[in-house]
């Protein structure tokens, strides 16, 4: 367990070792360690929940396991609960290699859809859309 800050270089080279990240959350707001993973390839196992599952598409980039509302954070984002034995049996999964494989493979085609160009690319359509529709 790692309780303080890493410089960057090292905390990237120990993420990037990881052969999965298994982040269920309570709350998150942007989920930056879920874009980390799928820039550098790794299956990621998380909550069947916004933002989490905008991110991984279950059974290609990784493996999403429901979620159980459970209040609110004093930010107002909604605070939810992993189901355990989903989780638990989510892990199980990735043990297959084949599995593991195909789910880094989608990460790193998840990487392409997620990144700057394609984000700017897509904002682009949508503000031409945008325009023409109040034309």
């Amino acid at each position: 367990m790692i309780t303080d800050d890493l410089p960057t270089t090292e905390y990237m080279q120990l993420f990037a070792s990881a052969q999965a990240i298994i982040a269920p959350s309570r709350w998150e707001g942007l989920g930056l360690h879920l874009y980390e993973a799928t820039a550098l390839g790794i299956p990621i196992v998380t909550n069947d929940n916004p933002p989490m599952n905008e991110i991984v598409i279950d059974g290609h980039n990784g493996l999403l396991v429901p979620g159980i509302e459970d209040g609110k954070a004093r930010s107002g984002i909604t605070a939810y609960r992993p189901d355990v034995a989903a989780l638990t049996a989510a892990i199980e999964r990735l043990r297959d290699p084949g599995l593991r494989a195909q789910l880094q493979a989608g990460a790193l085609e998840r990487r392409n859809e997620l990144s700057w160009e394609q984000t700017v690319s897509d904002l682009g359509a949508l503000l031409e859309t945008v325009s023409a529709e109040q034309r």
